[in-house]
């Protein structure tokens, strides 16, 4: 018989999101990897597809081509209210000389100490128990990371 929390819930014959909820859509050996994918050379027209490839080096140089378009720099479009905006919220001087100071090793330090675990990795793909565990080894060279980033305005 069931019980508690799963019990009141079914009870009320509606959907929920749960394992149980998705285990009756997902195939019990269903396969995700990728067979095949349609080559698209202008991803600024994604609808015109000409062939497919379905060989490894294929499906890489496909997915890659499209998360370099997509990741690509880019530039803004109608920025005037934002900018609009932040000019009505001015900083103080002091909070300006607050931020313009040296990135620290101990503030670095810091910030690790509260980083989340169980989170997803960042765009280094490393994780926080990472960065945690290894603190020692990478607090100076992240904050010189950091430091040149401020220095050059931006991220490497």
């Amino acid at each position: 018989m069931k019980e508690g929390w799963w019990a009141y819930i079914s009870s009320l014959s509606e959907e929920v999101s749960s394992k149980i909820f998705y285990r009756k859509f997902k195939a019990k050996f269903s396969n995700s990897d990728i067979s095949s994918l349609h080559v698209t050379p202008d991803w600024y027209h994604p609808d015109q597809k000409h062939t497919s490839v379905d060989t490894n080096a294929g499906i890489v140089a496909e997915l890659t081509a499209y998360y370099r378009w997509l990741f690509r720099r880019k530039d803004s479009v109608n920025s005037q209210p934002l900018l609009d905006e932040l000019e009505k919220r001015r900083l103080s001087n002091k909070s300006r000389e607050s931020l313009e100071k040296d990135v620290t090793v101990s503030e670095v330090r810091k910030t690790i100490r509260t980083l989340g675990r169980g989170k997803s990795p960042g765009p280094d793909l490393l994780t926080a128990e990472f960065y945690i565990t290894f603190e020692d080894l990478v607090a100076e060279d992240l904050t010189e990371v950091l430091m040149e980033a401020h220095l050059r305005h931006r991220l490497p």
